[in-house]
């Protein structure tokens, strides 16, 4: 079992190999998602992560990779993935392939035998909405990432949407680029909220904030839900979003996903 975050890592490197193209933007976000065992929390699976840290860190460095995050909740990870516009996904396949650093313990478990048996653990997530979002970019490709100005920190939620595909795309076309409404977007902005991504597989999704180091989630949501059209908006989500639940039944009241991995940019 303490193999099993080595093992979807190797996973998901050579499914980014598979998956994603190059871009010329200067950085690039690719967001992925992986799901264990539905009754085992992930977080129980990642024991052992910081033995591979540094060969990790500087392989990745050395092939484009700036920054590279793990987050865990429940079953479930997201991994962000953060590459330098030079990033060379032949020579970083080639590179993977013949590595020899790993610790020979772990090689069975970063080199699958089947490329088909990606498909069972890392998903390349799509995004279904930015802050201030300006054009559309596609997910093999990588997303643009926006510099920012101050020091920051990152949040991210999981969250799931009913299980009724028309609402789902209803969900989807709401947050499509320029339909967002300007003053729920203003109000993000006020409650110190600098980035907002939303990533979605099936009806899963994942909400990437970026904040100030001193943000406060419950009190800059209040600010947020201040807005006059925050609940006329929440009347047209509201319906969609489903939160998860515990043993009891009882709806989470918080979702936000453990970092468990920061691997590059401080």
């Amino acid at each position: 079992m303490k193999g099993f975050p080595i093992k979807i890592l190797g996973f998901f490197f050579l499914f980014l190999l598979v998956q994603c193209t190059t871009s010329s933007q200067n950085l690039k976000r690719y967001a992925f998602t992986a799901y264990g065992n539905e009754s085992t929390p992930m977080i129980q699976y990642l024991d052992g992560f910081e033995k591979t840290t540094e060969v990790l860190e500087k392989f990745l460095k050395d092939h484009g990779v700036t920054h590279l995050e793990l987050y865990a909740f429940r079953n479930r990870l997201f991994l962000n993935l953060e590459t330098k516009a030079s990033f060379e996904l032949n020579s970083f396949q080639e590179a993977f392939a013949h590595v020899d650093v790993w610790n020979k313990n772990d090689a069975k478990y970063l080199l699958p035998q089947q490329k088909s048996s990606l498909n069972g653990y890392w998903k390349l997530l799509e995004r279904v909405y930015q802050l201030d979002q300006s054009k559309e970019e596609k997910a093999v490709e990588g997303y643009e990432i926006r510099p920012m100005d101050q020091k920051t920190k990152r949040i991210v939620e999981a969250r799931q949407l009913v299980k009724d595909q028309k609402e789902v795309k209803r969900y989807q076309s709401l947050h499509a680029l320029g339909k967002a409404w300007p003053e729920i977007t203003e109000s993000l902005k006020s409650a110190g909220i600098l980035q907002n991504e939303i990533y979605l597989l099936g009806n899963e999704t994942f909400e990437f904030y970026e904040v100030s180091e001193d943000f406060d989630w419950a009190k800059s949501w209040e600010v947020a839900e201040s807005n006059p059209k925050s609940e006329e908006w929440g009347k047209l989500v509201g319906p969609v979003d489903v939160p998860y639940k515990d043993d009891l039944g009882i709806p989470l009241e918080n979702q936000i996903m453990t970092i468990v991995l920061s691997i590059g940019k401080e």
